[in-house]
């Protein structure tokens, strides 16, 4: 039996059935995938998940990478990161991330060749604050007027990893522009992580880069996630930006991130 998936309450993005995510066959799990492919956010609800059976579930996309910031991985294993500000009874971080706001980004986009998917787990939710916001690059690159589309067609943006990541300081770049390979549709990858544009002077990338965004940070581009104890939130990072507001109190969230086939999904070169 087909699962049925029901829009949410923002402009894209859909949220799954009830289901055991840890108890799927492979018909099940070809669905979910065919889901994030074409709806680019795909929310689960009421999951109780170990950190052993998150990172099962998402080895089934793809290879799981060791995340960027080694000191807040978990004890069980390396592919799953805690990102939390709570502590241990010793006073050491269980996780990175702290509570403050986070500005737009898409995961990875430091490496020269980024996780395709992340899978982000709520486990304890603030009681203020916290909610992640998705935005939608198909859209942000629809809007844009066909002279700044042929403008960027050619060029790519730079990244460097950040003071809160345990890897080297390289610079990389990507394409300011990718292609899906399911529907051929295009999507914008820009973010405010995004450093700089490769042969363009300083001034002129940063305008350059400041009207990009104003398009692609449109409100009718994003959906607000305001977060439940087990919700399970998988997300195309060529498909959708992020961000998180501050937050008050306690926090923990369990992340991994999944390569996926560049046949599949637009991923950065």
């Amino acid at each position: 039996m087909a699962l049925e998936f029901t829009a949410n309450d923002g402009p894209f993005g859909v949220i799954g059935p009830d289901i055991d995510l840890t108890a799927i066959d492979d018909a099940t799990f070809e669905e979910i995938k065919a889901a994030v492919q074409h709806h680019a956010l795909l929310l689960f609800r009421r999951q109780s998940l170990t950190d052993r059976e998150l990172e099962a579930f998402s080895a089934r996309f793809g290879k799981v990478e060791i995340p960027a910031n080694h000191n807040a991985l978990s004890p069980v294993t390396k592919h799953v990161v805690y990102i939390s500000n709570m502590k241990g009874e010793d006073g050491t971080s269980l996780g990175g991330g702290g509570s403050a706001e986070m500005h737009w980004h898409a995961d990875q986009a430091f490496r020269a060749n980024p996780a395709t998917l992340s899978l982000l787990y709520g486990v304890i939710i603030p009681p203020k604050g916290g909610h992640t916001y998705f935005c939608n690059t198909r859209m942000g690159y629809e809007s844009l007027p066909q002279d700044i589309k042929d403008r960027i067609s050619v060029l790519q943006g730079t990244y460097l990893p950040g003071a809160g990541h345990t890897i080297e300081k390289t610079e990389v770049a990507h394409d300011l522009v990718m292609t899906k390979p399911d529907d051929r549709k295009q999507v914008l990858y820009v973010s405010n992580s995004t450093r700089g544009i490769k042969g363009l002077a300083d001034d002129e990338a940063r305008q350059l880069l400041e009207t990009l965004l104003e398009y692609q940070l449109r409100p009718e581009h994003v959906y607000e996630h305001d977060w439940r104890p087990g919700d399970l939130l998988i997300y195309d990072n060529g498909q959708t930006l992020h961000r998180r507001d501050g937050f008050e109190g306690l926090r923990f969230m369990k992340g991994t991130r999944a390569f996926v086939s560049a046949q599949e999904f637009a991923v950065p070169n």
